[in-house]
């Protein structure tokens, strides 16, 4: 039986990844390192909805790119029968640091929870 969820995070890996490296806007040279600015990058996101009224669940992964079970597990979950309530899951929030394979490719997310300055890369007006 074909695995669904691992088909599906394939075909976006390999649709997106020859757009974002087509469409780079940048890319320098520094310290034997090589960054590439990307253009947005649309955040997917699914919405199941259970048969009667319930509870409501948001499941995010993919905040670490080096993390991936996370994001695999989101993609798992999308092919779940919700019998009640509703379930909001966000696969691969931090598309661009699974790109890379890094916990952050700008620095570690987990500290931009609280507090993020408005000069980080990360910082979404």
């Amino acid at each position: 039986m074909e695995n669904f969820g691992r088909r599906e995070f394939i075909k976006s890996i390999l649709w997106s990844f020859p757009i974002s490296v087509g469409l780079a806007t940048k890319a320098l040279a520094s310290k034997g390192r090589v960054f590439i600015e990307l253009p947005p990058f649309p955040i997917q996101n699914f919405y199941l909805k259970g048969e009667r009224k319930g509870g409501r669940i948001l499941i995010v992964g993919g905040i670490h790119g080096n993390e991936p079970g996370g994001y695999k597990a989101a993609d798992i979950l999308r092919s779940v029968k919700v019998r009640k309530g509703e379930l909001f899951i966000v696969p691969r929030i931090n598309f661009v640091s699974i790109l890379a394979d890094k916990r952050g490719y700008n620095g570690d997310m987990n500290r931009k929870f609280q507090k993020i300055s408005k000069s980080d890369p990360d910082y979404s007006r």
